[in-house]
């Protein structure tokens, strides 16, 4: 037979399962997960955003500062050859 102790460890402890599953499937703390995930992608997509702003900013500065930045950005971007140039294509 189950001592009058066993039986109210197993109810404070069935209560405290009840309360913390009921807890947990609650709109609000599905919620609130869902917007710390929301939070963190956009956190992750910032960071993504950010480099790519400082790297325009880099290239940006050199094209400003660097003529030969200049020349490597038309002849990559736009095939431009200097007279006299010949173009060789491989694949």
């Amino acid at each position: 037979m189950i001592r009058i102790e066993s039986k109210k460890a197993l109810i404070i402890i069935g209560g405290g399962l009840a309360v913390v599953l009921s807890f947990l499937v609650s709109d609000s703390v599905r919620q609130t997960i869902s917007r710390r995930r929301a939070i963190r992608a956009s956190e992750i997509e910032l960071s993504r955003l950010t480099q790519e702003t400082e790297e325009a900013r880099q290239k940006i500065n050199g094209l400003e500062t660097d003529p030969k930045s200049t020349e490597r950005l038309v002849r990559k971007e736009l095939g431009y050859l200097k007279p006299g140039e010949k173009e060789a294509r491989f694949k």
